[in-house]
């Protein structure tokens, strides 16, 4: 009886660390942060009134540091909060995170780990928003009479706590994997979201696929086939340098040339660094850059430096190609900053003058109906394409085969100061394995790249089911001889076929006999295989669009790498439960 009434009281108790009183907010250890010992003591008079917003609305607390008796002590003068010591202007995380039921972002607000993880269920089942849950939280403070307790950037500490919390989590799963024991997370509060998510945004996403790999496994689901697929809904902005981001793929040895990936600022077309590095280009360079070379239809290039032709300013005429890092680094950056400008004021005039030519009704029909965006592709010449598009495909790869079913067309080259969105692989259970972004449209060479990631991942891996498999089917046998990897991703070593969703569209008399999921060498390998699930999980995914748009590079990643890690897990639970269900 008396565990059972304590069940009950514990959980609406609101001590969220070692403390006493009520009032009071303290790290739950004793020991000392830098060097262990557990010789340390509160520091009241250091106290700070905070806030903790909690599932029944605001909390006032009284956030007491702690700090060393030990006169050897290096730091005996820092102090540590609830759960981040304070030393050298940085806030370091101090766990583990399972000993936390509050997550201090600075001294003076924090949120419960039971209102984070509501946040973080509502947010994968009901697709809610930061915006609207501050708004709720507010609401709820101002019936309760607590409305002055809650900051007024409530919405920002509250997307701020989310990200560090999930930050943590991953980063501690990753020590945890690692030693094989519960270790702590380096994470600097005092620095931004994006900061904190640049330097290790690429050992989260490994340790996803990597884990990933590890519970299908575990599983015994089928990575033979996996499906591949692009959403486009799920975007952002990004700079408008061209150029300036190489995505690259090791075991190819080749790389994709696409826009810088950096968010721009506001009022802005370009990012802060690129702005920066242009207007410090001074006079002390006679020279100027006059071009840029072709990377092929493609650009899938080779490694190394992009090639520039300068003109010397001193000596009309005399121009000469070199190499990106032999010039001033603003130079390259002004140039490339105007390069990307003058494209997309290019492609704004053309939709202005589109728009102006619409007199009637009648008119705007039959222009739609009469042209396409392919014709207006094709009206193009060879120099034009590639200044618009360098990671484009050349016109013999899109007419590889007579579908129509490629990516790349205006509207992509419209989008040029987007990303594309989003590629995602999929097995036939719904189950996410990987997630890469693209950058100006969906090109063969940047789902090339994407595939070799699936390879690398997945030795057993036979077939690709993707919605366009007959030009990544002929781009791939086409780069064969690259290398020995090259020729794992290409027939007959890895197939393609084409889903049934996507299947009317694929008409060419070729597609039809070797890219068809009805094909008599695919009938007995994709049997039970729902080649279009990619359509069904994108209908949950695509609607977080609308939080997406508004993120810079790796909180957007970040972001929707999160959402895919608990919609996995929860197919993995659902399907756990059914075969338990099955066996009783």
């Amino acid at each position: 009886m008396v565990s059972h009434l304590m069940g009950r009281v514990l959980p609406s108790t609101p001590l969220l660390g070692c403390e006493m009183d009520e009032r009071e907010l303290i790290h739950p250890s004793a020991c000392c942060a830098w060097c262990g010992a557990t010789g340390t003591y509160v520091a009241r008079t250091d106290a700070i009134e905070a806030c903790v917003l909690d599932l029944a609305g605001p909390m006032q607390k009284l956030h007491m540091p702690r700090r060393c008796c030990r006169p050897s002590c290096p730091s005996k003068r820092a102090r540590q909060w609830h759960n981040f010591k304070a030393e050298g202007g940085k806030h370091t995380f101090v766990g583990p995170l399972s000993d936390l039921r509050c997550l201090m972002i600075n001294t003076k607000f924090g949120v419960t780990l039971a209102f984070l993880e509501q946040l973080h269920s509502r947010m994968l089942r009901e697709h809610v928003s930061f915006a609207g849950e501050a708004d709720v939280a507010k609401a709820t403070a101002r019936l309760l009479g607590r409305g002055d307790l809650l900051p007024a950037r409530l919405r920002l500490y509250l997307s701020e706590a989310w990200f560090f919390w999930r930050l943590v989590t991953r980063l501690c799963e990753v020590e945890q994997g690692a030693a094989g024991i519960a270790r702590s997370a380096e994470v600097d509060f005092s620095q931004s979201v994006e900061t904190a998510l640049r330097g290790t945004y690429a050992t989260v996403e490994k340790h996803f696929e990597q884990s990933t790999v590890s519970k299908v496994t575990a599983a015994g689901l089928r990575t033979d086939v996996q499906v591949i697929d692009g959403n486009a809904k799920n975007r952002r902005s990004v700079c408008a340098a061209l150029l300036r981001h190489k995505i690259a793929c090791p075991r190819l040895q080749r790389s994709v040339r696409v826009n810088c990936p950096c968010t721009p600022m506001l009022g802005s077309k370009v990012c802060y660094a690129h702005a920066a590095a242009a207007a410090n280009v001074g006079a002390e360079t006679d020279y100027e850059i006059v071009g840029h070379e072709a990377l092929g239809a493609i650009g899938l290039a080779s490694e190394g430096p992009l090639r520039l032709k300068i003109r010397n300013a001193c000596e009309e005429g005399q121009e000469l190609w070199v190499n990106e890092d032999l010039v001033h680094p603003g130079l390259v950056a002004a140039y490339f900053k105007q390069v990307g400008e003058d494209r997309l004021a290019c492609l704004a005039e053309r939709k202005m003058r589109r728009i102006q030519s619409r007199k009637t009704w009648t008119q705007a029909v039959g222009r739609a109906m009469g042209s396409s965006a392919a014709d207006d592709w094709a009206a193009m010449d060879e120099a034009e394409r590639l200044a618009l598009m360098p990671d484009r495909s050349s016109v013999e790869d899109l007419n590889a085969v007579g579908c129509g079913t490629h990516k790349e067309t205006e509207q992509a080259i419209r989008d040029l100061a987007k990303t594309a969105g989003v590629l995602c692989a999929c097995l036939s259970s719904g189950i996410v394995v990987a997630m890469r972004e693209i950058y100006g449209c969906e090109s063969l060479s940047q789902r090339y790249l994407f595939v070799s990631v699936l390879r690398n991942a997945y030795p057993d891996l036979k077939i690709i089911a993707h919605d366009d498999a007959c030009h990544l089917h002929k781009f791939t046998e086409a780069r064969s001889s690259l290398s020995v990897f090259a020729a794992t991703l290409a027939p007959p070593t890895l197939m393609y076929a084409c889903d049934g969703f996507h299947m009317a569209g694929h008409v060419d008399a070729w597609c039809l006999a070797q890219c068809s999921p009805q094909a008599p060498h695919f009938r007995d390998s994709l049997e039970g295989v729902r080649t279009s699930v990619c359509e069904f999980t994108f209908t949950w995914f695509s609607q977080y669009k609308h939080q997406t748009k508004h993120m810079s590079e790796f909180g957007f990643k970040f972001f929707l790498l999160e959402m895919i890690s608990a919609h996995n897990e929860e197919i993995f639970v659902g399907r756990q439960h059914h075969l338990t269900f099955r066996r009783s």
